[in-house]
């Protein structure tokens, strides 16, 4: 649909906190279904090309996980990283709760603090 092709997720994002870290980082954490938003982050990537950045995506079935990393450090001015190790990235950078046997993608998303 609709969604699907202009934000690159099934609907809108959910659960949206932004915080201020200094005068110059923010840290954005949100929910899309299926899939980041990639194609709403390049449009603000090319349309702001000061700015810079990475955002961290992680499948909460551990399916699929990586960062999108933007701005005038990265050649084209954006690109996607993808990580075959979700669990290491879910507990990381998501304080997930990832034993060694949910890694088969069946996990409880019991999170150690929230974002």
């Amino acid at each position: 649909g609709w969604s699907l092709e202009h934000w690159g997720c099934k609907w809108n994002g959910g659960r949206c906190e932004l915080a201020r870290l200094s005068e110059t980082q923010l840290e954005l954490h949100f929910e899309t279904a299926w899939n980041p938003p990639e194609p709403v982050l390049r449009r603000i990537a090319q349309a702001h090309p000061a700015l810079s950045g990475s955002v961290d995506y992680l499948d909460e079935g551990l399916g699929f996980a990586g960062t999108y990393r933007f701005g005038a450090q990265v050649p084209g001015g954006f690109e996607d990283q993808p990580t075959f190790d979700a669990a290491a990235l879910a507990r990381e950078v998501f304080n997930w709760v990832v034993d060694e046997e949910d890694q088969d993608g069946d996990i409880d998303m019991e999170r150690t603090t929230s974002c």
